[in-house]
């Protein structure tokens, strides 16, 4: 008999789009074993050991929902590093995603003031 391992990991989607809500779903974690009996996989963020982990900070993992930890903003950063490990009770396997940051169309703000007898409007 093979002893039972997790043959792969992925992830439905690793885009999403900037200014996103804290908690906003990037995508949903999946895993296959070798033990087609198995049911419960645990999916963490793990450390790499090197840069494949430098954006781990920014998500969290809920179930198997990969989640935003903070506001991502594309102008600032728009891709970040994060390796994820799969655990399927004896064995482990991990493994790096690249999550991209899209860019929205920025609004721009306009103030407007308006006194007795002017009109003032700025963008």
């Amino acid at each position: 008999m093979y002893p039972r391992c997790v043959k792969y990991l992925k992830i439905t989607s690793n885009t999403i789009a900037e200014n996103s809500v804290i908690g906003s779903s990037v995508g949903t974690l999946s895993a296959v074993d070798s033990d087609t009996s198995i049911s419960s996989l645990t999916f963490t963020l793990a450390s790499s050991g090197d840069a494949r982990d430098d954006d781990n900070a920014s998500f969290s993992i809920s179930g198997t929902t990969l989640l935003t930890s903070t506001t991502l903003d594309y102008e600032t950063k728009n891709s970040y590093n994060i390796y994820i490990n799969v655990n399927e009770g004896t064995s482990d396997f991990a493994k790096a995603i690249n999550v991209s940051v899209t860019t929205v169309p920025e609004i721009e703000r306009t103030q407007i003031a308006l006194n007795n007898s002017t009109l003032s409007v700025t963008f």
